[in-house]
């Protein structure tokens, strides 16, 4: 047995003891150092404003092809306070999911989340917004999203910063520097 086999199967044991003792559980991502660093609940008050709102926002922004945009001009457009630094998105062929848990990994900290993602269906995607590396609120859609991550095929490759510039692309942003996927 390798150091990290052994280190994820103590992670493992450990998980399952706490998730025997509380109503919380986590699963290590593979390759996970650790178990989890954060746990955020789903379900937490919209500090930054409606989700919804941010949503339809960014639907607006990836339908208008003549023009760059960014998460931070989608947040003003939805009347969001800009308390946030960093957004990441989960894609639901991505986010390890058992009952109402799933994690992510990057490679400030592994998150993990209670409570009932609406990361639905093949195509689902949620957006988690980010301050100083921690999470500090939950969009979740349950269809695809108008803000992609094509960095690779596993539809989450870290996060994307609030200024960065992003493009429409096929009725989707995206953001500058990533490549459409192989046809």
């Amino acid at each position: 047995m390798t150091t990290g086999t052994t280190a994820r199967t103590l992670a493992l044991l450990a998980c399952a003891t706490t998730t025997a003792l509380s109503l919380t559980a986590c699963i290590p991502m593979p390759n996970s150092k650790k178990s989890c660093d954060v746990t955020f609940p789903v379900d937490s008050p919209e500090r930054l404003g409606s989700g919804p709102a941010f949503v339809t926002a960014a639907a607006r922004r990836a339908a208008d092809k003549s023009r760059l945009t960014s998460v931070d001009e989608i947040a003003a457009d939805a009347h969001w306070r800009r308390d946030f630094d960093q957004m990441i998105v989960l894609a639901a062929n991505t986010a390890r999911r058992a009952q109402n848990i799933m994690e992510i990994s990057y490679p400030e900290q592994n998150i993990c989340f209670t409570g009932t993602p609406s990361v639905g269906g093949p195509d689902g995607v949620a957006y988690l917004f980010l301050r100083d590396g921690q999470p500090i609120q939950y969009v979740g859609l349950t269809d695809k999203g108008p803000i992609e991550d094509l960095r690779n095929d596993q539809g989450f490759d870290g996060p994307i910063a609030r200024g960065q510039a992003l493009i429409p692309l096929n009725g989707t942003l995206v953001a500058l520097d990533k490549r459409p996927p192989p046809r």
